[in-house]
């Protein structure tokens, strides 16, 4: 339902209605709209592919991805961290990267927290973008200015290096 109406497009009555429910039963296994979409937010992040050897740009590059398979998965995790709910495994995953890359335990949890940071603004961008063109909304088409902070895979990896100074 998220992917094909977006957030904005996504309410508890709605969802109530598409499965066939009165929307306050929903209400009896969700305390509210913002837990659903933690536990939405919980679920996409636990299907990020891991392997124990991977670089920190595999980390923040597979992070990226699985946060793009959802229209609006960047801001869902964000309004999540906002409330609270954690991303332990998440950035234990990218320091364990950063550690294998050489950095001591202190630089590579900032650096972790960094690259979660960047990562997540750039989705979002990207995320917004993809839905003003959608919309017919987009004001930049041809201009150099947006052409050139509308990043694609390779600019993101560049970004990711300039940040981790490799």
């Amino acid at each position: 339902m998220i992917n094909a109406h977006g957030l904005a497009g996504f309410s508890m009555r709605a969802l109530a209605k598409a499965l066939g429910q009165q929307p306050g039963a929903l209400y009896w296994h969700i305390r509210d709209k913002q837990t659903l979409l933690a536990a939405v937010a919980q679920r996409l992040l636990a299907s990020i592919p891991h392997d124990p050897e991977e670089s920190l740009l595999d980390v923040v590059t597979a992070f990226r991805v699985q946060l793009r398979e959802l229209t609006d998965g960047a801001e869902i995790v964000l309004s999540s961290i906002a409330m609270g709910f954690n991303l332990d495994q998440l950035h234990a995953r990218f320091v364990a990267a950063a550690e294998r890359d050489g950095r001591e335990l202190n630089e590579a949890r900032t650096l972790a927290t960094t690259l979660v940071h960047h990562c997540l603004g750039h989705v979002m961008h990207e995320q917004q973008c993809a839905q003003t063109r959608r919309l017919g909304l987009h004001q930049g088409a041809g201009d150099s200015a947006s052409v050139a902070i509308t990043a694609d895979d390779e600019t993101f990896q560049q970004s990711v290096r300039l940040i981790c100074g490799t």
